[in-house]
């Protein structure tokens, strides 16, 4: 019994020291090999003017359906995307596209309507119809 004892304790010792090799909890930060996951803003300094290699691009409609499907989701649930149906229209003269998911269903009033800034992919409005 003494040995089983001995040997739970050197197993646990043993992961609580992988843990910490690998994971180490800092600032309320845990700082893991795999990447930093930060429980709070961080108090960073950075001037994204600043950084080389920024690619400048502008949303194509795949892309602004893909970030509006994301957004009604996360919002109004799966069924929102799964009961409707989809228009992407470009707004003339502006900067946006206006999705639109419409109700399978001729139901007035069941629509949901997001506005993604063209050039940095802003949410700029959600809104469901009346």
């Amino acid at each position: 019994m003494k040995k089983i004892i001995v040997y739970l304790l050197f197993c646990i010792f043993v992961s609580s020291c992988n843990l910490i090799k690998n994971d180490v909890i800092e600032n309320n930060s845990i700082i893991s090999n795999k990447g930093v996951f930060e429980g709070v803003v961080a108090d960073w300094d950075i001037n994204l003017d600043e950084i080389y290699g920024f690619i400048e691009f502008t949303l194509d409609e795949e892309t602004a359906l893909e970030i509006a499907d994301v957004v009604l989701k996360k919002i109004f649930g799966d069924e929102v995307i799964n009961k409707t149906s989809f228009i992407v229209v470009e707004a003339k003269g502006k900067d946006y596209y206006i999705i639109c998911r419409l109700p399978d269903s001729n139901v007035p009033g069941e629509d949901y309507n997001v506005a993604i800034n063209k050039t940095d992919g802003k949410i700029l409005k959600v809104w469901m119809g009346e």
